[in-house]
């Protein structure tokens, strides 16, 4: 489970009170003009406002930053920061039209997914062997379509991944070994292994070539 500092962080503010006296009269997008009586005390200290003619202890003023961290913010870190109950924020969420998900949320439930390995391993168990749906298989694909690499940039990724040749198998080479010899010892691929006896000069045992040029070499000894 996420610590407290983790839940209830803010990753848009900083959100400050707006300048302000007792007094004043604001626009609160709930209840329309109210006029500021006190402060609240919760760790960000906001104004609390009582609409015209009413008496009461009011609410807290949903205006100025109060607004942007409601759009922004995930409810616990609202509800922290803020001191207002879940109701409360609910009401601001569907009044401002804020989904369920807003961007908050989602880093918050990110950070949850992410600090919980028992749940990340049986999503992969549940997924294993699993073949992706059609519809999502077509849109890897289309998204691969535009990031696909240069013929210059394939052969350069490809020289990479070669390592160079030792002298001991290029030795192998000159004693004429055959290819699944070879690539049993050194365990590269035939591609290579032909690759190699083309720069060497070096035909393949099973070549005509080399049979001309054992026999050329029998006839002069």
């Amino acid at each position: 489970m996420l610590p407290a500092h983790e839940r209830c962080r803010l990753h848009f503010g900083p959100y400050t009170q707006p300048v302000y006296d007792f007094g004043d009269l604001v626009s609160c997008e709930i209840r329309g003009t109210v006029r500021i009586i006190r402060q609240s005390d919760a760790p960000i200290p906001w104004p609390v406002g009582m609409p015209l003619n009413q008496k009461g202890r009011g609410s807290l003023i949903l205006f100025d930053a109060l607004v942007d961290a409601v759009k922004t913010e995930s409810g616990t870190a609202v509800m922290y920061w803020f001191g207002v109950s879940q109701s409360v924020l609910c009401k601001w969420r569907k009044t401002l039209g804020v989904p369920r998900m807003n961007p908050g949320s989602q880093r918050l439930f990110t950070a949850a997914v992410s600090d919980d390995p028992d749940r990340n391993e049986k999503i992969a168990l549940a997924k294993t062997g699993v073949a992706r749906p059609p519809d999502v298989m077509e849109k890897l694909h289309s998204a691969n379509q535009g990031r696909r690499h240069s013929a210059e940039s394939r052969r350069q990724m490809s020289e990479s991944r070669i390592k160079p040749w030792y002298r001991w198998e290029d030795q192998l080479l000159l004693q004429y070994r055959a290819t699944p010899e070879i690539r049993a010892v050194t365990g590269r691929g035939t591609r290579q292994i032909i690759e190699r006896r083309k720069e060497l000069g070096i035909p393949d045992p099973r070549s005509r070539e080399f049979r001309l040029q054992v026999g050329r070499s029998t006839e002069e000894d």
